[in-house]
């Protein structure tokens, strides 16, 4: 595994924002998710050099998370503030425009900037993400947002470690520096007031057909935190999207499938798609 980038930080607005930084080209910006303890790094680490070859990968840590200023207060609409965070960021950075990859909240955020600012984002990649509602097939609430749910009202290791083996099929992912780094960030009081202040996702359904931006969707077959089932409801709505699902595969399909992934994205980013 690579060694973590020097940390950067910009003033985005109000917002401090923590980033790393590494490569050269057409920037990729790489939105991580909302799960206690999350970072881009922790989300990216297994990506961030192959896909630096090409690109000028970019990982901010969102509001509330990592590094990053956290929120003071009740955010009740979190993907329009970071949307709005994100923008400034961008202008910060003198960001044009940029290709995207979300996970999770990361995903709904990248599809909230989407829609917000549709000349500024070149293509974008959806991973497990949030922001389409609630689903039909799947029990309400899935599994991982329970055991996310229940690490907050008593954080511990153990409760780390039950946690994160809901974000993946196999189990062997858990590291125990990643637990140990996760658990860390999560009880970091000002990053667990925010959490537990924080608004629910918005309900973006019915918006997204207006969508332009070529997307490539990739879901984990046995996704937990945001069953596939919405995979499908973002690629009915979104005009010439595609999906890619990964058997044996939860919420992490960039952990769990790094090198496929990596090459999955590589292609639709370079690729002539409109």
């Amino acid at each position: 595994m690579q060694p973590k980038p020097v940390s950067k930080y910009v003033q985005a607005g109000t917002t401090r924002i923590h980033y790393l930084e590494q490569g050269s080209g057409e920037p990729l910006v790489c939105l991580h998710g909302a799960g206690p303890g999350a970072t881009a790094w922790s989300n990216y680490r297994g990506n961030l050099e192959a896909l630096s070859r090409r690109h000028r990968v970019i990982l901010p840590d969102l509001p509330g998370f990592g590094g990053s200023d956290k929120p003071t207060g009740v955010v009740e609409r979190p993907l329009a503030h970071n949307s709005k965070v994100l923008k400034d960021f961008f202008d910060k950075l003198e960001i044009r425009t940029a290709a995207m990859i979300g996970n999770s909240m990361g995903g709904a955020t990248t599809a909230r900037f989407a829609l917000d600012n549709p000349d500024r984002v070149t293509k974008m990649v959806l991973m497990g993400a949030a922001g389409a509602g609630l689903g039909t097939l799947a029990p309400q609430p899935p599994e991982g947002i329970r055991a996310m749910r229940a690490y907050f009202q008593n954080p511990s290791k153990e409760a780390m470690r039950a946690l994160i083996t809901t974000f993946v099929f196999d189990a062997s992912f858990l590291t125990d520096e990643l637990l140990e780094e996760r658990f860390a960030a999560s009880t970091d009081p000002e990053h667990l007031a925010f959490m537990r202040n924080r608004g629910p996702l918005e309900d973006m359904s019915h918006e997204l057909a207006r969508i332009t931006v070529p997307t490539l969707l990739v879901w984990g077959q046995d996704d937990r935190f945001v069953p596939v089932e919405a995979a499908f409801k973002f690629l009915r709505a979104i005009q010439g999207a595609e999906l890619h699902v990964f058997s044996r595969c939860g919420h992490w399909a960039q952990v769990e499938h790094a090198a496929r992934f990596n090459r999955l994205v590589a292609d639709f980013l370079e690729g002539d798609a409109k």
